[in-house]
């Protein structure tokens, strides 16, 4: 089944300068934006407004982090990492290594790990004050994505299906080769265990030929399961909530909602009005933002639209909404229903409260939900997806 177009609330607008804009950090209302030629935004609301920070070293910028509304950090062009911790009003630099290009960069706590160019990989154990550089295989190939489990175990993602694995007390990282061909874009990891990985190349011979592939292990990189991802636009950055509930973005506008990433039938294309490419998405509690080329930010304050029910039957007189949601909906229908139930994906039961006017209450839950309503002789499915 091919991507199907939702309702789509992503609000569009460019920045002055055209600097593409390669990565955001999005935490408790305070966004941090970096891109090429010191490209550098903070917001305090979601990014309805954006203040311009100034650097000391004019650099192109491929990596953020917010510690805080005072602290944070950047780097890309050189590994230099340059630390604030006054709002950049002022500026130290931590790192720099000539010829060098970091891509991406987290932290846990006081750990930090920046991955980039030709293997490069630098940690910190001091909330960025120093950066050390660790071990890794003599690889010319570049790592993009790296993310740290909350047991200290890391793992980065790079081109050609390469995969590097340590824990935060270590020094030399592990090598892994999956059979993929595809060059991983972007990694995310789910508590101890559980990673999702994206995936993509272009066809050197045929240039309008692209492959993507969505890869997830739910036993710490012991076994993996990949599938392609048909929308034939390059998959370049994710923010998923839990293993199956999030978002994807990638070139020519491309902005996907997942209920379950590992199956095309549950990715739904959000329509978002640009050609450009988006290279990174944040979505918390209803408010997302997405950067990308030329200045390009988007911004929604409603999960991107409502209307996930992918496998919505237009001729139904049946209506969920607002989907996704917190546990709280209403169901809309022309024909009393004779029964009701609610799962997860396994199938099991999820309790629930309906009031007379159809408001729909779930316990405690968070996920995907499987809805089915039974009029007659006809049973309606909808899936809703509950932050």
């Amino acid at each position: 089944m091919s991507s199907i177009a939702l309702q789509a609330q992503w609000k569009k607008q460019t920045l002055t300068g055209n600097k593409d804009l390669f990565d955001l950090h999005f935490q408790k209302g305070f966004l941090l934006i970096g891109g090429s030629n010191s490209a550098l935004y903070t917001s305090t609301d979601t990014g309805k407004t954006l203040k311009t920070i100034g650097l000391s070293t004019p650099t192109n910028l491929r990596a953020v982090w917010a510690i805080n509304q005072d602290t944070f950090l950047v780097t890309g062009e050189n590994a230099r990492v340059l630390k604030t911790n006054d709002g950049g009003k002022t500026w130290s630099q931590k790192h720099v290594r000539t010829a060098a290009y970091a891509y991406d960069l987290k932290f846990q706590t006081k750990y930090g790990v920046a991955v980039g160019k030709d293997f490069m990989i630098i940690s910190s154990t001091n909330y960025g004050e120093s950066w050390t550089l660790d071990t890794t295989a003599p690889i010319g190939k570049s790592i993009h994505s790296v993310a740290i489990m909350p047991n200290g175990q890391c793992w980065a993602a790079a081109d050609s299906g390469y995969l590097l694995h340590k824990h935060l007390t270590e020094k030399k990282w592990q090598l892994l080769k999956h059979p993929s061909v595809c060059n991983f874009k972007a990694l995310q990891t789910f508590g101890d265990s559980v990673l999702l990985i994206l995936g993509s190349v272009i066809d050197t011979f045929q240039p309008n030929n692209i492959k993507n592939s969505i890869i997830k292990s739910t036993d710490n990189g012991q076994t993996f399961n990949e599938v392609s991802a048909t929308e034939m636009r390059a998959l370049l950055g994710m923010h998923f909530i839990s293993p199956d509930s999030g978002y994807i973005c990638g070139s020519n506008g491309l902005i996907l909602k997942c209920n379950n990433p590992m199956d095309q039938a549950f990715r739904g294309l959000q329509l978002s009005n640009t050609a450009s490419s988006y290279n990174a998405i944040c979505v918390i509690n209803g408010t997302g933002v997405a950067v990308g080329d030329g200045g390009l930010i988007a911004r929604t304050d409603n999960y991107g639209g409502y209307g996930l029910q992918l496998d919505h039957n237009t001729d139904s007189p049946i209506e969920i909404f607002p989907n996704p949601n917190t546990g709280k909906f209403t169901l809309q229908t022309l024909q009393q229903a004779d029964a009701i139930r609610i799962s997860n994906a396994l199938g099991q039961a999820i309790p629930f409260e309906m009031d007379y006017n159809n408001n729909i209450s779930l316990k405690a839950y968070q996920g995907l939900a499987i809805v089915q309503i039974v009029q007659g002789e006809k049973m309606t499915t909808i899936k809703v997806w509950v932050e």
